[in-house]
């Protein structure tokens, strides 16, 4: 009975965390890129992934400046991928996140969340940005990919969880879905 408590308990403090730690005013979603003209030139790139994602405000909050229908259209593509079943991605956002077991560990995530079209499981996917020559872009590091193609970390579940965190462990970031109320529901995968 104790352990049903304190799990109990456990869970509704990590999905206090999960809802505390994001902030709608996290991201800035900039819809002057949706078609991909940027002063009235259209951008010719090989992948979304070659170019900056995002900038970070004075304030801390972040502009998505990568084009928003590129930036859908590769996770949903990922999602089928790893997931086998079309997803529609309905947000993007660009979050920092803090590792779970060091609270002076943060990373900034670009994460697309949406709903399995068949199955209508809530899934989010995630890469990981790196600030460089003042903007973010994906990182190479765990979570990122070599090449142009970002490794995406996908957290497959119920409404009320399966969110994407991370661990600090020797220095190595190694992102998890917490499953934060979906207990068996929550997967993850990766490519």
């Amino acid at each position: 009975m104790k352990k049903k408590i304190l799990k109990s308990i456990a869970c509704l403090l990590l999905m206090s965390m999960a809802w505390s730690c994001s902030n709608e005013s996290d991201t800035i979603m900039s819809d002057s890129n949706e078609n991909g003209i940027r002063d009235g030139f259209h951008e010719k790139s090989t992948s979304v992934w070659n170019g900056p994602i995002a900038q970070e405000t004075t304030s801390g909050q972040f502009t998505i400046v990568a084009d928003m229908a590129a930036l859908r259209g590769e996770f949903e593509s990922k999602l089928l991928d790893q997931g086998g079943e079309p997803v529609k991605i309905e947000t993007i956002i660009v979050q920092r996140k803090i590792a779970i077991n060091n609270p002076n560990d943060r990373l900034v995530f670009l994460i697309g969340g949406g709903r399995t079209a068949i199955t209508n499981k809530s899934v989010s996917s995630g890469v990981i940005l790196s600030a460089a020559s003042g903007g973010m872009y994906f990182s190479s590091g765990p979570g990122g990919g070599v090449g142009g193609d970002p490794k995406s970390v996908s957290c497959w579940g119920c409404a009320t969880g399966c969110f994407l965190e991370y661990y600090d462990i020797d220095g190595h970031k190694v992102p998890y879905c917490n499953s934060a109320g979906c207990g068996p529901l929550c997967d993850k995968k990766e490519d």
